[in-house]
């Protein structure tokens, strides 16, 4: 005899169904289970080999091509690929990306070659901002993007003219992690970060956030190693041709990824300092990040959330106190006190003066005529 022994499920009473079930309820499919699962009890056909056989090469060969600089052809028409004194420049972007010790600040040291610790998270922060930012002219609102540090020192890699104490216009701050809102509004994360980071003029931020159920754009592996390529491309390696000319490759797919991650912005309704889990935020969609949306983001704030009649009842009932000007313009950039009241959403100093002063000038004629 040959020496063949019956597997385990034919040794039984009654032979098994020969039916394999995609899926049931139980979890035991065979589109819910493992694929060695079903391999095991079940032998694969030539082509199903030929088929495995294929992705493990494939697999080992992308491997190789990530790791040895020599490779050179995997662009080519052919596909042919072959060896070369010189380094590929694809492969040696991609390798050094991938080596996380080279841009971690506990680990890489700055003076070494090829060592760039934090440039990958400060490339992505300025790739977001010149996605938002024209060359050409100035937004109408401050953009700030908010680095790793956001929860404990968000303003140490800020410019000294965007600290908070200098906002004098609104401010448009790109939030890089998802935060939960809920149906009545409530932004917890948001409110508790006002809380803890913004001293003062709380009222003039809008907050860009990302798609909820994504990760932190700082914890995302792929955001990061495209960040990194870009940065090496653009930046660290540029002065070598065969770095810059390919940096639009990498380019490509970290501006895709980009332009949808953050899907809506958000503006303070109400404000509860002492219960932040209470405050209200109106939120608005997005399509897609733009050197124009930071106008589109203030002309729906004026056109929808922006109550002239709410501003006109504020004007007035500061004109009758023994007030200087200066304090209606810092009072707006605050939120009110009472979470029963709405804030009136700050449009910039030049917009609010404007608007105060065509208010009291009203306000001056009918009490001449009274």
């Amino acid at each position: 005899m040959l020496g063949l022994t019956l597997r385990d499920e034919f040794r039984g009473q009654h032979l098994p169904p020969t039916a394999i079930s995609l899926v049931e309820p139980d979890g035991t499919g065979a589109t819910q289970v493992a694929a060695t699962k079903i391999l095991s009890i079940t032998y694969p056909t030539a082509d199903i080999q030929t088929a495995l056989r294929a992705n493990a090469f494939q697999g080992t060969l992308n491997l190789l091509l990530s790791s040895c600089f020599k490779i050179h052809g995997e662009n080519s028409a052919d596909g042919r690929l072959y060896f070369d004194l010189e380094d590929n420049p694809r492969a040696k972007v991609r390798s050094v990306a991938r080596n996380d010790r080279l841009w971690d600040f506990n680990v890489a040291d700055q003076n070494q070659p090829n060592c760039y610790p934090g440039k990958d998270t400060e490339f992505l922060r300025d790739k977001i901002r010149h996605m938002l930012a024209s060359d050409t002219s100035a937004p109408p609102s401050d953009i700030i993007v908010l680095g790793p540090d956001w929860q404990t020192t968000p303003w140490n890699c800020v410019t000294e003219n965007l600290q908070p104490t200098r906002w004098d216009k609104p401010i448009l701050i790109v939030f890089p992690t998802p935060a939960d809102i809920d149906a009545q509004r409530h932004a917890t994360t948001l409110a508790a970060w006002l809380i803890a980071q913004v001293p003062a003029r709380r009222n003039t931020v809008r907050f860009l956030v990302p798609k909820a159920g994504t990760l932190p754009l700082f914890a995302d592996a792929d955001l990061i190693f495209q960040a990194r390529c870009c940065f090496l491309t653009h930046k660290a390696w540029s002065t070598e041709s065969r770095y810059y000319n390919i940096r639009l490759e990498f380019d490509r797919p970290l501006t895709t990824a980009l332009k949808t991650r953050l899907d809506r912005f958000t503006i303070l309704r109400h404000w509860d300092f002492q219960n932040p889990a209470q405050c209200v935020f109106e939120v608005e969609p997005v399509t897609e990040l733009s050197t124009t949306l930071p106008k589109q983001i203030e002309e729906k704030i004026k056109a929808d959330l922006y109550d002239g009649t709410e501003f006109e009842r504020f004007v007035v009932q500061f004109a009758q106190q023994p007030r200087a000007v200066g304090d209606l313009f810092r009072e707006l950039t605050e939120p009110p006190t009472s979470p029963a009241a709405a804030a009136i959403p700050f449009l910039g100093e030049t917009h609010t003066r404007r608007r105060e002063a065509a208010q009291l000038e009203l306000l001056q004629v009918a009490q001449s005529e009274a």
